[in-house]
């Protein structure tokens, strides 16, 4: 079933709510609770990833339909623009507690989780790109943001060989 342009708004939209929801318990990690946030963060980045799955990756990856009015297009431009400033205010809060994660091992959760974020993000980010053609200049810059942002965080949590 195709996904409509009210649809990918909207999951862009809960999207950026859940990044938002993630930066917040990210900036409440401190030495005291680690121990509790830890495990809840890597259990909010893989819902994360399960929700933009459902909710944009599978139904764009049916679509066959792309968007021409230019006002649609204009406003998924400024929905991924969003998505994309509060996902780089989570990849930069989350790189900077790194030093506490890694204290209780939940750096490892937390690493698999952002690969995983940052596999489906650049899936999600090309789905856009075909669905908005028309915009596809300003999405590709968006997208190379995002992917800016998220592989550093990719790789501050990645295991180093010893």
């Amino acid at each position: 079933m195709p996904i409509t342009f009210d649809q990918v708004q909207t999951g862009l939209r809960s999207l950026s709510d859940r990044n938002a929801t993630i930066t917040q318990i990210t900036n409440q990690i401190n030495v005291m609770n680690t121990i509790f946030q830890g495990p809840k963060l890597a259990q909010e980045l893989t819902g994360y990833c399960q929700q933009m799955s459902t909710e944009l990756l599978q139904p764009l990856s049916d679509e066959k339909g792309t968007v021409t009015d230019p006002a649609k297009a204009s406003a998924v431009v400024e929905s991924v623009k969003t998505f994309v400033t509060v996902a780089k205010k989570r990849n930069d809060i989350i790189v900077g507690k790194f030093g506490l994660l890694s204290m209780f091992a939940f750096h490892h959760p937390v690493g698999a989780a952002l690969r995983a974020m940052e596999a489906s993000g650049d899936c999600l980010l090309n789905q856009l790109i075909g669905y908005v053609p028309s915009q596809a200049e300003q999405l590709k810059n968006l997208a190379a943001e995002w992917n800016t942002s998220t592989e550093a965080a990719v790789k501050v949590y990645s295991p180093t060989p010893f």
